[in-house]
């Protein structure tokens, strides 16, 4: 009955350190995602600083190119990409509380033919040609207009990668009733 005892006691004993190995690993674990999670907001938000510089220069910019309607298209562009890019890194600092979508009624094809134009000069420098149409039936929806050309120039961007030696890109905005 005694060597059943201790042996009972040794498994208890056995179980509860390697419970506390596991705890430990599990603790180190959590240690270093936190440290890498401070590091990855200290980057995000030392990136969003440098895009409010860059939104400073733009603006100083556009000032002496008023009169060169191109060179301010391209400004606009430039500009809103750093917007976009200010709200991405927003997000990310505020990961653990997401930001709510800022939906609002949006004409689709507008965003994406946005989209479309502010990569346009890029994609003629790959060898992509690229080509938009939007169906008439296609009306205005309820989105969020950053994260949604966000998306989509997410998208471009992959077409383009997966064309290292030029292509066509055919993009088109249709609606389609229940769905």
């Amino acid at each position: 009955v005694e060597l059943v005892v201790l042996a009972c006691i040794f498994l208890v004993v056995r179980g509860l350190i390697e419970r506390d190995r596991r705890d430990r690993k599990d603790q180190a674990r959590t240690d270093r995602l936190a440290d890498m999670a401070v590091l990855a907001t200290g980057f995000a938000h030392e990136a969003r600083n440098l895009l409010h510089a860059m939104n400073a220069r733009i603006d100083l910019l556009r000032k002496s190119v008023a009169e060169n309607k191109k060179g301010t298209e391209r400004l606009n562009k430039l500009d809103e990409l750093a917007n976009g890019m200010q709200h991405l890194f927003t997000d990310f600092l505020t990961f653990a509380r997401p930001a709510e979508d800022q939906l609002q009624e949006a004409d689709i094809a507008a965003l994406v033919k946005q989209v479309l134009d502010f990569e346009q000069l890029e994609l003629e420098r790959l060898g992509i040609t690229a080509s938009f149409e939007a169906d008439d039936t296609v009306s205005r929806s309820l989105v969020d207009p950053g994260k949604l050309k966000r998306a989509l120039l997410n998208l471009i961007v992959n077409a383009r990668q997966a064309m290292p030696d030029g292509g066509e890109l055919k993009l088109r905005v249709s609606s389609q009733r229940g769905r």
